[in-house]
């Protein structure tokens, strides 16, 4: 989903929990969660001290910019950042997309990821669209193939 958005230029940010780790660590501004998803030098990185990606003001601002534009979630965390963020965009006025497949579920003590994950999109489900990775690539080529 991250190739065919930046094929497409979309704009694409990235926010991590800030950690005292580094700045080439892991989950430093240069590090990736998982190879492969690490931030181009022209996507900014926001640095979140709270829950929600909205907790850093800079990317409330950048968002408020994504207004009238979809927003495509992706993350490690549904259960917990990713549904912090998506109520708060919800609450700033933008229409959400869950990407199914683009989102990973941290574990809860004594609850199976396969529930929790199922827990927390029926949470999100009046207030956001699910679609997976290939019906927004399917859709976005359609719809460039009519223009």
């Amino acid at each position: 989903m991250l190739h065919f958005a930046r094929s497409r230029k979309w704009r694409v940010v990235h926010t991590q929990l800030r950690q005292a780790d580094g700045l080439f660590a892991r989950s430093g501004y240069f590090g990736a969660p998982i190879e492969g998803l690490r931030p181009l030098i022209s996507e900014p990185v926001f640095f979140r001290s709270g829950l929600s990606a909205f907790s850093n003001p800079e990317f409330a601002a950048e968002l408020r910019d994504a207004m009238g534009e979809e927003v495509y979630l992706i993350g490690f965390s549904l259960n917990h950042t990713c549904l912090a963020t998506a109520f708060a965009a919800v609450d700033a006025g933008l229409s959400v997309t869950v990407v199914e497949d683009a989102m990973g579920v941290s574990p809860c003590a004594g609850v199976s990821e396969g529930r929790t994950g199922e827990i927390a999109d029926a949470i999100l489900a009046p207030f956001v669209r699910f679609a997976t990775s290939d019906e927004l690539i399917e859709a976005n080529e359609q719809m460039g193939a009519g223009q």
